[in-house]
């Protein structure tokens, strides 16, 4: 396993490295034989934040500066897996919260929220002017079984009044979203589109 990050963003994210170099060195040091359950927590972990370095922190780093620009105040995210992205709202003035069905510990719950559940159901956000519900590479990524895009977008709708999500853009979860949603907005960045989401003002 390669445990160099990725862009130097250790100096960005001095924790995050410190933990990945911290698991990589249990990846290296034992075998799924020797402990499987330590071995395999190691791993995961570091694949995620591999993901992270390689792909996830442009996206959030993005997000960061649009409810920056956009005055939010909280951050809602759908689908955040270990929780690892929200390194980069740490500091700042933004609140985050994390949502996904995984049974873990996740990163920085000493200091954010986090919910373990499966998304659509009912979020009570405090203040929706000011909340943003994102997703990346989550609602609107995986195939639309049982009529899935409809239900995750209309619960959506019901709990914020703007969502920024990374979609893919030929799953046909645009165009359930351009029926749910007043206002459908695509984002140009370097990795890809993301779609902003806003109810008619």
């Amino acid at each position: 396993m390669d445990t160099r990050i990725k862009r130097d963003l250790g100096e960005d994210y001095p924790r995050l490295e410190r933990e990945y170099q911290r698991l990589s060195h249990i990846t290296t040091e034992l075998t799924p034989k020797d402990n499987n359950e330590a071995w395999s927590y190691a791993a995961h972990r570091c694949h995620a934040m591999d993901v992270f370095f390689e792909i996830g922190y442009e996206k959030y780093e993005y997000i960061l500066a649009f409810a920056q620009e956009h005055k939010m105040t909280s951050i809602i995210d759908i689908g955040c897996a270990f929780g690892h992205q929200s390194e980069v709202f740490y500091g700042t003035d933004i609140e985050y919260m994390g949502i996904d069905d995984i049974e873990c510990s996740f990163w920085n719950e000493d200091r954010y929220k986090y919910i373990t559940q499966r998304y659509p159901f009912d979020i009570n956000v405090e203040n929706k002017k000011t909340s943003l519900a994102v997703s990346v590479l989550c609602l609107g990524w995986f195939s639309d079984k049982a009529g899935g895009y409809h239900k995750q977008l209309s619960q959506l709708h019901k709990d914020f009044d703007h969502a920024l999500i990374f979609m893919n853009n030929h799953s046909g979860a645009i165009n359930t979203a351009m029926k749910i949603w007043e206002n459908v907005t695509a984002l140009k960045m370097g990795g890809g589109i993301f779609y902003y989401l806003t109810k008619r003002s």
